[in-house]
């Protein structure tokens, strides 16, 4: 707003000077606006500046200000801190603390310990049975490309018996190593001619030694005579020879019958005796039947004709399985000297375990 002074003149010739004489005729004061910028830029300046100066100025030094400092401030030092410090130490003070000092030292401490102490124990009250358990070797034997394994048992003396005059070709297979001997035996004589790589021993081994001594009279081990053993360790044993007290004998065969007969053991022991029929099937010995019985002999029936079968008695009482390898029928050709296959045996053991 601005004071303008405005004055009107008027002009009258002067007759004495012979020019102009000027004269105030009127003045007048008025206010006036010069333009609408004017009204604006007054208002713009003074109404924004004062409302932008005054109230956003508070509003933000002393409201958001305040807000920031007083709520975030609180909330970062109050919640978070307690968050952080109550609930999330707490967690972790307590859950992981039982976890590591309850469970796990439990679990370490009550099971593996346990299992450590006790495993660490029964292995040095009995090292075979470390040895046996984790360290044994596997073992297939083969007799003339069929397989041994169903005739075996753990812990037991398992016998067969073989003919004699011909070739029998004996494998084993013992911890990745392969080991074969051609056999033949001497009608008369009862000798074996062994030919192979490795050369079978003719004593025992002390762990061989103190098993045989271990068997009770009623446990018959059929190789007592001329024994040759192609493997001995802790756990097993092969080996071939001769008996003239075998405890299995056939009695007598038809086209479709066995009989067999064995010693039994001393009155003590009771309990029936167990036998077994087996064929043989795809390289290996298939069972054909398994029966239970307390007398001592046995007749299989419903068989073929001149066909080979190996039965097997588990007498009770003894530690041995003995099989006879027979044929069923009188005159099948040159089979008719099976009568004769009783005295020559190949045995094979394995530890208990």
């Amino acid at each position: 707003m601005r004071v303008r002074i405005q004055a009107a003149v008027t002009t009258s010739p002067s007759p004495s000077a012979g020019g102009v004489r000027l004269k105030v005729v009127h003045q007048s004061y008025c206010l006036e606006y010069s333009t609408p910028t004017d009204l604006w830029t007054d208002l713009w300046t003074d109404l924004w500046t004062d409302l932008w100066t005054d109230l956003w100025t508070d509003l933000w030094t002393d409201v958001w200000t305040d807000l920031w400092t007083d709520v975030w401030t609180d909330l970062w030092t109050d919640v978070w801190t307690d968050v952080w410090t109550d609930l999330w130490t707490d967690l972790w003070t307590d859950l992981w603390t039982d976890v590591w000092t309850d469970v796990w030292t439990d679990v370490w401490t009550d099971v593996w310990t346990d299992l450590w102490t006790d495993l660490w124990t029964d292995l040095q009250k009995e090292p075979r049975l470390h040895q046996s358990h984790v360290f044994r070797p596997s073992v297939s034997v083969w007799l003339n490309h069929t397989a041994l394994h169903s005739l075996q048992k753990a812990g037991k003396v398992t016998s067969l018996t073989v003919s004699p005059a011909v070739d029998h070709k004996l494998t084993l297979e013992y911890g990745g190593s392969v080991h074969t001997w051609t056999l033949r035996i001497t009608p008369r004589t009862k000798d074996t001619l062994v030919r192979g790589r490795q050369k079978p021993e003719e004593q025992p081994t002390s762990a061989t030694r103190d098993f045989l001594d271990s068997m009770s009279p009623t446990d018959v081990f059929a190789c007592e005579n001329g024994t040759l053993f192609f493997h001995q360790d802790e756990d097993f044993f092969l080996a071939i020879g001769h008996t003239t007290r075998l405890p299995v004998k056939l009695e007598s065969r038809t086209p479709s019958t066995l009989l067999v007969s064995w010693l039994e053991g001393r009155p003590a022991a009771g309990g029936s005796h167990l036998v077994t029929l087996y064929s043989t099937e795809l390289d290996s010995f298939h069972p054909l039947g398994v029966d239970s019985t307390s007398s001592s002999h046995y007749r299989f029936t419903a068989l073929e004709a001149c066909s080979t079968y190996v039965p097997c008695v588990e007498a009770a009482g003894t530690r041995s399985i003995t099989c006879l390898s027979t044929i069923t029928g009188e005159a099948c050709g040159p089979q008719v000297l099976l009568h004769q296959w009783s005295s020559n045996v190949i045995g094979r053991y394995y530890q208990s375990r």
